[in-house]
């Protein structure tokens, strides 16, 4: 009788993903992508955010709003940050883990969603950089003009 060992934790975080997860699927591709670097346990992941942009065809602030999407939800954790950027530089290291929302098998509670822009689908922050207008006074009779 074959011996049934349980599948290595990297399995068993991908199938979570892909399965009980209910995060946006741009999320879940990121988040493939970064597991696809990781060892059988689910850690030594250290792919830089430029090596994933390149491999998905995203950009590097694409990838890396998804990555802290992802750690704001608690699918992967953080265990080195990352230094520097180009030749001189260390990318994050991370780590796979599965929330206990999944694992209890509880409602997944997940934080706001970044905003996606019209023209392409890529997270964008809303930002309101413009001050309020202040009331002027528009003398009577000269405006608007018909």
């Amino acid at each position: 009788m074959p011996d049934k060992r349980p599948a290595p934790f990297k399995v068993q975080w991908e199938r979570a993903l892909m399965r009980r997860s209910k995060l946006p699927l741009p999320c879940i591709a990121v988040l493939a992508a970064l597991a696809s670097y990781a060892n059988a346990d689910g850690g030594s992941i250290h792919p830089s955010q430029a090596r994933l942009a390149d491999d998905l065809g995203l950009t590097v602030r694409t990838v890396g709003r998804w990555i802290r999407f992802g750690l704001e939800t608690g699918w992967i954790l953080e265990t080195r940050r990352g230094i520097g950027y180009g030749e001189i530089s260390r990318p994050s290291m991370y780590i796979l883990k599965i929330p206990d929302a999944i694992e209890g098998n509880q409602k997944q509670a997940l934080p706001a969603l970044p905003l996606t822009s019209t023209r392409r689908n890529v997270p964008v922050q809303l930002v309101n950089r413009c001050r309020p207008r202040k009331e002027v006074p528009v003398p009577s009779g000269t405006w608007p003009r018909r």
